[in-house]
């Protein structure tokens, strides 16, 4: 399943999305990678939260858009999605992140 979602408010590692088409407002964590907690009582990663954090509003600000790709639901019954930037882009946001040392794959 795919769709085009803007952003709306940011959770951490899962973002909230909503809709355009029907209003709706869904938590989609991001496949297959953990990025560090902001709420940790380690403050080494709480900063490393706050820097990944940081990334991923200066790469989609809120209310930009964004291309969700969805194939299963996690534990909690939510759907677990790769974010795109553009329609056409062949690395998600989910990988960037790894990349650029914000997250971990996760097994």
């Amino acid at each position: 399943m795919a769709a085009r979602l803007n952003l709306n408010q940011r959770l951490g590692q899962t973002e909230r999305l909503r809709n355009r088409s029907f209003a709706l407002l869904t938590r989609y964590p991001m496949e297959g990678i953990d990025t560090p907690e902001l709420r940790s009582s380690s403050p080494d990663e709480r900063e490393r939260a706050k820097a990944a954090k940081s990334r991923v509003v200066e790469l989609c600000p809120v209310d930009s858009t964004v291309w969700i790709y969805t194939e299963k639901t996690g534990k909690y019954g939510r759907y677990i999605g790769r974010i795109y930037l553009t329609e056409i882009a062949t690395v998600s946001l989910n990988e960037m992140l790894v990349d650029e040392g914000h997250a971990v794959l996760m097994d």
